[in-house]
């Protein structure tokens, strides 16, 4: 894939763009070294020329023949000269791209000494080779107590953990004798079955990609007198050993010497992840695989290669592996699932990649992330009858989805019925007999990995805004409704236990839609929707008037059916009724029976002006459609 592609701001923008291959005057790696200290925003800002007489700035960083670290984009706002004849360049980090910043590499042999290029000359020709470069997170501000203590170095799996070292450091001289540690304040061994086995996944992709190098992350060792412990990068070390003494059970680990502490997740996951590697391998070893097994033992010792940052000072190697993890700019979720489904997208041409990327970026991306983090997560928890936390990396599969390569049965299915839809939307069969659209997405179906994932998230995405727009004159679902009137009082839109609640009744909506709402919904249509939207505002609104206070535990207690216990009302899981349904009468009459009215006097919740309206003709308190709608008793 070309940059381009990834970053279409560099394609816009080509003719207002210097292009800086950095690497140093004095060494080579002395971009690379200020890059991984915090400092090279200001280390590229300092010209012994005026060399970016462009708006804008992009930024290689020598990683090593012919491949380069990307290390983002710069606005240029002028330089003034300084003494010696030098000038310093006033520069500002962009948004754009920022994601991939220390994160993609890109492959170009530059075949001439010059380091400041016209971009437009060159951008045809900057391949990402590598978007799992795990270089440490970029800073802008130089931490005040960095030295130039660190050692920086690259390391091939097998030099590492069989020969005990280091392949080469910053000068290219092998580092021997790495008696690798782990110090007792480590966290245990957290990786499971399914870690080592993505590990593995992932190596042989890579080798099947005809990847030179794989890189695997960045390991942090602290020197002392007697070893290296290790300060970061013990999951994936711990890991790699065990997946090498699979591979080669003679083979002797030193690193795998050493006891671990006593703790049940080093006990067990130790072990459990070993036989599951063997597992995995023993099919291998059988001489009609010997070919393959022997490629794949050559890969992992000598194409899989680790960064190595090391220090002799403790507090500098946990300052940098504090500056890595938290003061970076992390990837949320949708950024990792946008990485991971442009990489499904490799057989798609040029100008479609460029499209689907574009849709990507026009969409807010704070509101995308809250679509994927607090409703489509959500929502497929809830609809499995499971407690919803967080969406982060160690759970995003479930947006993953089905790949081009997965031939199961499921699988099948799930594509063909995408793929028909599809080509029946994209045919003018729809146009020609009236029939409306098909629907290619549903929430609690298999996503599609690739470019339908993109048109999926835009799918949701204007649902939501829909949904959540209560403007009589916009969009097809919510229009004018009295009660989202009420719901949109800055009253009801403040504290932690409103916005709980207002995201249980829209979610509860969106799946409604998702379900049984076409995308020109008919008048019929829309009458069963406007008696759900009573049913699901009653159902998660019982929730805020029975209890003085809501948080997560009380909302997913109520949302699973458990809230009965404690003697609350309508305490029942509406997404696993709303799923399970087959038809929108057949759910309306369901809720019609599970959901009773509530006490009057019973209620913690503010009962005054419950029949009081605003000047704008908006009643004031939710608790007036309870009673109008007949789920208030002993109301006076």
């Amino acid at each position: 894939m070309l940059i381009k592609n990834l970053i279409p701001f560099l394609e816009e923008h080509k003719n207002e763009i210097k292009i800086h291959f950095a690497r140093g005057s004095k060494a080579p790696e002395d971009a690379l070294n200020a890059f991984f200290a915090g400092e090279f925003q200001e280390w590229q800002a300092n010209q012994s020329q005026k060399n970016f007489e462009r708006n804008y700035i992009l930024s290689l960083i020598r990683l090593g023949h012919s491949q380069w670290l990307f290390g983002g984009i710069y606005k240029s706002n002028g330089c003034t000269s300084t003494d010696n004849y030098r000038y310093h360049y006033d520069t500002e980090l962009m948004d754009v791209g920022s994601e991939y910043i220390g994160k993609i590499v890109i492959k170009y042999r530059r075949e001439f000494r010059q380091s400041y290029c016209c971009l437009e000359n060159y951008l045809d020709s900057f391949i990402v080779i590598d978007d799992s470069y795990k270089a440490p997170v970029y800073q802008q501000k130089k931490e005040k107590h960095m030295t130039n203590g660190l050692n920086l170095g690259l390391t091939k799996i097998g030099d590492l953990l069989l020969e005990s070292k280091i392949t080469y450091d910053e000068q290219g001289r092998t580092v021997e004798g790495i008696d690798l540690r782990i110090p007792e304040y480590q966290r245990p061994y957290k990786w499971t079955a399914k870690n080592a086995n993505q590990l593995l996944d992932d190596i042989i992709e890579a080798m099947n990609a005809n990847k030179e190098v794989y890189r695997v992350g960045t390991l942090i060792l602290h020197k002392d007198a007697e070893c290296y412990k290790i300060v970061d990068g013990q999951q994936r070390t711990i890991t790699f050993s065990l997946l090498l003494k699979a591979l080669l059970p003679e083979a002797y680990i030193p690193f795998l010497d050493q006891k671990l502490t006593d703790n049940p997740y080093n006990l067990r996951n130790v072990i459990n992840n070993y036989r599951a590697l063997q597992r995995r391998l023993d099919p291998l070893k059988d001489r009609e695989y010997e070919r393959e097994l022997r490629e794949l033992i050559n890969y992992v010792k000598d194409r899989c290669e680790l960064i190595v940052v090391i220090t002799n000072d403790l507090s500098e190697a946990f300052q940098f592996f504090d500056s890595q993890n938290a003061r970076g700019k992390a990837l949320y979720p949708h950024d990792l699932l946008k990485a991971y489904h442009l990489r499904e997208m490799r057989s798609l041409d040029v100008q479609s990649t460029e499209q689907i990327v574009k849709m990507w970026e026009d969409l807010d991306q704070k509101k995308l992330a809250v679509m994927f983090n607090d409703y489509l997560y959500r929502l497929k928890e809830w609809i499995n009858g499971e407690r919803s936390y967080e969406l982060n990396e160690h759970n995003i599969d479930m947006f993953k989805g089905v790949t081009a390569k997965d031939n199961y049965p499921y699988a099948q299915y799930y594509k063909g019925a995408f793929a028909y839809a599809d080509e029946l939307n994209r045919s003018q069969v729809p146009f020609v007999t009236g029939v409306q659209d098909l629907n290619a997405f549903q929430l609690n179906a298999p996503i599609i990995a690739g470019k339908p994932f993109f048109e999926y998230a835009k799918h949701y995405f204007d649902i939501l805004a829909d949904i959540q727009n209560n403007d009589k004159y916009e969009g097809c679902f919510i229009n004018g409704n009295e009660i989202v009137k009420t719901l949109d009082l800055r009253e009801y839109k403040n504290g932690v236990g409103n916005g709980i609640t207002r995201l249980m009744f829209d979610t509860a909506i969106l799946l409604y839609v998702d379900r049984f709402c076409p995308g020109r919904p008919t008048k019929t249509d829309l009458e069963y929707l406007d008696q759900f939207v009573d049913y699901a505002f009653i159902w998660a609104y019982s929730m805020r008037a029975q209890y003085k206070n809501v948080g997560w535990l009380v909302a997913q207690n109520y949302i699973l059916g458990t809230g009965k216990k404690d003697g609350v009302v309508n305490s029942f899981n509406i997404f696993k009724e709303i799923a399970g349904s087959d038809a929108p009468r057949n759910l309306i009459n369901k809720l019609s029976d599970l959901i009773v009215p509530l006490d009057y006097y019973k209620l913690p919740a503010n009962k005054e002006n419950i029949d009081v309206k605003g000047n704008d003709g908006v009643y004031q308190n939710y608790l007036h459609f309870f009673a109008e709608k007949k789920y208030l008793e002993n109301k006076k």
